[in-house]
């Protein structure tokens, strides 16, 4: 499945999904928002961002991602209205929660990345 079937990132009917497009268009902010999606789908799985693979083609790209990952669960942890969350808005949407349900499941997600964070 490619982006530019007619799908976005978050509404593509596969598990597979390859983002081809040029330098500075959001491919990162896509993945990242994939992967978020995809890590809090489902209730009490912390680690669930451990079972997402992602596939680079540099460890700068690989660490930036990391990066971006770890700072939207810690924002979005952070935030005293939830609901204002335009980054967030459409994963509560495409999974069926809450704002609020979302929050407590990325304030989860960061806390187990934080104490299980590799450096790679």
């Amino acid at each position: 499945m490619t982006a530019n079937q007619g799908h976005t990132p978050l509404s593509a009917p596969s598990d597979f999904i390859v983002l081809n497009a040029s330098a500075g268009s959001g491919k990162t902010y896509s993945l990242v928002q994939h992967i978020l999606m995809n890590a809090l789908r489902k209730k009490d799985m912390d680690h669930a961002y451990q079972m997402v693979l992602a596939i680079t083609f540099t460890n700068n790209a690989a660490a930036e991602m990391k990066a971006r990952l770890l700072d939207q669960l810690l924002t979005f942890r952070g935030l005293e209205h939830p609901s204002k969350s335009e980054f967030f808005k459409t994963i509560w949407e495409e999974i069926g929660v809450s704002p609020e349900q979302l929050q407590q499941r990325a304030a989860g997600a960061a806390s187990h990345m934080l104490h299980n964070y590799k450096y790679r």
